[in-house]
């Protein structure tokens, strides 16, 4: 398992809105809504998202790099460099500031 190959559902509060399987670095979204907004990659369809898009969509949903006293953060993951997948992987995708969350599957 690794950021290029894994799986995991996306939710929106209580609501799952998609399915998602990287393989490989390919991209295949299951959704179960019609709102785009909702869904983990927004309106970039599979077949354009690239390696640099599932990247910024794991930076998207944990704690910034730049942010201040961010050693202490990587500690408290047990994490010594910052690896935005990684951090996801510990906490869920979970952010203060909106209603989403990733279950790894």
């Amino acid at each position: 398992m690794g950021r290029y190959d894994c799986a995991f559902s996306y939710y929106r509060g209580e609501t799952k809105t998609a399915d998602v399987t990287i393989s490989n670095g390919v991209v295949t979204t299951t959704p179960f809504t019609e709102s785009k907004e909702l869904l983990p990659f927004g309106f970039v369809a599979d077949r354009n998202i690239s390696r640099k898009v599932i990247d910024a969509f794991y930076e998207r949903h944990c704690v910034p790099c730049h942010r201040a006293n961010i050693r202490d953060f990587l500690n408290s993951y047990g994490l010594e460099a910052y690896d935005a997948y990684e951090i996801c992987r510990i906490t869920g995708g979970v952010m203060a500031d909106n209603d989403a969350r990733i279950e790894w599957t």
